[in-house]
C-alpha cells in the first residue's frame, strides 16, 4: 500500500555536524519476521561517566547488521547502572534495510549513578530476518 504523502527524514551530516533533513514517500512495507534470529552483545567501547534519569549517546564496538535484518530490543536491564534502548543511527543519511549497515554507537539510559568502562556489556540485541510481503489475501 502506497500513500501519496511524504515525510521529512532528519539527520546529522558526518561531514557538518548540522541537523539535515529530506522528503521521503510514506510508504508502507509489509512484512514477515522469521522465526530464526541471532543475538548480539552490545558492548561498550569507551569509558563514559553516567548520572540517574540522563541518556547517553555512546560508542560501541562496531556491529554489522545483513541485508533485511532489523533489531529488536532485549527488554531485560543487562548493565547495573542503566539499559541499552537502540542502536543510533542517526548520523549520515539513513540507510535501507534491504542493504547491509554497520553502527558504532547506541543510546544507553542510566539508572544510577557511575561509570561504565569499555568492555561492559551494556545490552542485548534480537537480530530478526525480514521478507517482504509480495502479495496479500484479501478476505471480502
Amino acid at each position: 500500500m502506497r500513500c501519496s504523502t511524504f515525510l521529512t527524514v532528519k539527520y546529522v551530516s558526518k561531514k557538518t555536524g548540522e541537523v539535515k533533513s529530506f522528503k521521503y514517500p510514506n510508504d508502507v512495507f509489509d512484512y514477515i519476521i522469521s522465526t530464526a534470529g541471532r543475538w548480539i552483545n552490545v558492548v561498550a567501547d569507551e569509558n563514559f561517566k553516567v548520572k540517574a534519569g540522563q541518556t547517553y549517546i555512546v560508542k560501541i564496538e562496531p556491529i554489522k547488521l545483513y541485508p533485511k535484518e532489523i533489531t529488536l530490543m532485549c527488554p531485560v536491564s543487562r548493565h547495573a547502572l542503566g539499559m541499552l534502548l537502540g542502536l543510533y543511527g542517526s548520523e549520515g543519511k539513513p540507510r535501507a534495510v534491504e542493504k547491509e549497515r554497520e553502527f558504532a554507537q547506541a543510546v544507553f539510559q542510566a539508572f544510577r549513578d557511575g561509570t561504565v568502562e569499555k568492555g561492559d556489556l551494556i545490552g542485548v540485541l534480537n537480530v530478526l530476518v525480514v521478507y517482504e510481503v509480495l502479495e496479500k489475501q484479501v478476505k471480502h
